[in-house]
């Protein structure tokens, strides 16, 4: 039964590529998947909290602002929160829907960013999982994003490769780590 759940995950990743290379966008489309861990001293139901609650995104996405949080609606399941961030020179926004939720374990969230004249589009999926390991809580973070940029985007390439979303979730966990552990 395992394997049968591998296979399947496999052959998803592989159709989320194929649609993200075959677009008919004459821009260019990404499709990365990076992942990371980290051990935080910090026990497994404050670090949930802390990912959970959208306010603090702010504190470890280096390109978001307190005020750029928005219309935060519910907590849990299915709560949302829409942002707008500075990046790679352009301004984006986007809204953040919860997609799985189970406390003190795992944290899914599904962003769909809103296109700005020139930007594109993109979807981003972030895995949060929590284990208990002394002297606190193992994190292990996973991004998924696919990026349609139009010819015209004045958003460069390199800023949605792989290695550049692997830096940013590198960064994301050290944040996370340090506001966690002050």
């Amino acid at each position: 039964m395992k394997s049968k759940s591998i296979v399947a995950a496999m052959a998803f990743m592989g159709l989320a590529l194929l649609s993200a290379c075959t677009s008919p966008n004459p821009g260019f489309n990404t499709y990365n998947m990076v992942w990371s861990t980290i051990v935080i001293a910090a026990p497994p139901d404050k670090v949930f909290a802390y990912l959970a609650d959208p306010r603090t995104a702010a504190e470890w996405e280096e390109n978001l602002k307190p005020e750029d949080i928005t219309d935060i609606r519910g907590s849990g399941l299915g709560s949302s929160s829409h942002w707008k961030a500075d990046w790679a020179g352009q301004t984006i926004a986007g809204k953040d829907l919860v997609v799985d939720y189970v406390p003190n374990q795992k944290l899914v969230q599904k962003t769909v960013c809103e296109p700005f004249p020139g930007t594109g589009a993109c979807q981003q999926t972030r895995t949060w999982l929590l284990l208990p390991e002394p002297p606190g809580t193992k994190l292990i973070g996973m991004i998924e994003n696919t990026s349609q940029t139009p010819p015209t985007s004045k958003i460069p390439k390199e800023s949605v490769t792989q290695e550049a979303f692997q830096k940013l979730l590198d960064g994301n966990l050290q944040r996370i780590k340090a506001a966690l552990e002050k």
